[in-house]
């Protein structure tokens, strides 16, 4: 299990509401963010690979899922958020190669369909 959070003093200051994730950690395909209360993440609900951003008191991992809101880790080790984000993001890719090889005849019968779309044979596209 991977896990990163936030420096302590950096989440005392950055994070007084809960407003914030605290912890996140990543397991069997899926993303566990803590906050005010917790929220799991599959890879497939991910709209992109993780992100971070050094700033002055830390780096911040931003994670967006499709239909949930972006959930943001402040204050974290910038090592530790950029090892992470990494991990997750070849995950999500290997996730989505695997995804797509499972539709790939789908796929190709749906391209040769529309290959013969250039070649009609009968009235009134000929």
């Amino acid at each position: 299990m991977l896990q990163v959070r936030s420096k302590p003093i950096a989440r005392f200051i950055v994070s007084l509401f809960g407003s914030h994730a605290s912890r996140v950690s990543f397991r069997d395909e899926e993303l566990k963010v803590c906050a005010k209360s917790e929220h799991v993440i599959h890879l497939g609900q991910l709209k992109s690979a993780p992100t971070t951003r050094k700033g002055l008191m830390g780096t911040t991992l931003t994670i967006q899922a499709d239909d949930m809101p972006e959930y943001r880790l402040k204050g974290a080790r910038n090592s530790e958020a950029q090892s992470f984000a990494a991990a997750v993001r070849a995950a999500w890719i290997d996730y989505n190669t695997r995804m797509f090889q499972s539709e790939r005849a789908k796929i190709d019968w749906l391209l040769a369909a529309i290959v013969k779309f250039d070649d009609p044979v009968r009235y009134p596209a000929a």
